[in-house]
């Protein structure tokens, strides 16, 4: 791949490290396509250049390799729980850019890290419920990750994930392989209209609650599950 590709799809970080995302990708996503038949759709509403926040549900351990496989094209940085970074494990998910994040209040460090990513024209992915969901269906949004929306000012792309909890549900040791996954994005949502939607902070993240909500519904149709 020419550096100029390296730079589109992810601005100020060399061939290596992007490489190295691109490897571990395509791991994951042969072990998605063998052990749960992944279901992506929607990829043509991500921006080819650009920064961009995506703002998806969280019910599973799989959700950020998910993530990972159908973002492929934008290497991107997740903010993930900063007790996850220890041994083999945290050291992966370090070089591939997770931000680490205080899950117990709000952690201005790793806000500054998000801003700091998508202000140097990067993507990073967002969980705003703040932990895995434990039945499955969409929980409320914490209000934290409204101060990186208003400050680094750049479009949204909300997501939704769908059955990635059957296949490895809070509590379950292990994953259950040939459950079938589903990954959504929607529309992205202008720097501008998100400008105007996080003047009340509040009210900014309902709305992506629901269109978050709106899509893993929309999912969920689309896969044969049926609503909630």
């Amino acid at each position: 791949m020419r550096l100029t590709q390296f730079a589109r799809r992810c601005p100020g970080r060399g061939a290596i490290q992007s490489s190295w995302f691109d490897l571990v990708t395509l791991t994951v996503e042969a072990f998605f396509l063998i052990f749960h038949r992944r279901m992506y759709l929607g990829r043509s509403n991500l921006p080819r250049t650009g920064p961009f926040l995506a703002v998806c549900n969280h019910a599973s351990y799989f959700d950020p390799p998910v993530c990972g496989t159908f973002l492929a094209e934008r290497p991107f940085s997740p903010i993930g729980r900063a007790s996850l970074f220890v041994g083999p494990f945290g050291w992966l998910i370090r070089s591939l850019g997770t931000i680490p994040i205080n899950r117990d209040g709000a952690d201005a460090a790793a806000m500054r890290a998000g801003i700091d990513e998508l202000k140097a024209g990067r993507v990073v992915l967002v969980f705003p419920e703040g932990t895995r969901s434990e039945d499955g269906e969409l929980k409320e949004f914490k209000r934290g990750v409204s101060i990186m929306i208003r400050k680094a000012a750049v479009p949204i792309v909300p997501m939704a994930i769908e059955g990635t909890f059957d296949a490895w549900p809070k509590g379950q040791l292990l994953p259950r392989p040939f459950h079938r996954i589903g990954c959504l994005a929607g529309p992205m949502i202008p720097a501008d209209e998100v400008a105007q939607l996080f003047k009340d902070p509040t009210a900014g993240m309902l709305e992506l609650q629901r269109r978050v909500g709106a899509l893993q519904q929309d999912l969920r149709a689309r896969m044969g599950r049926g609503g909630s």
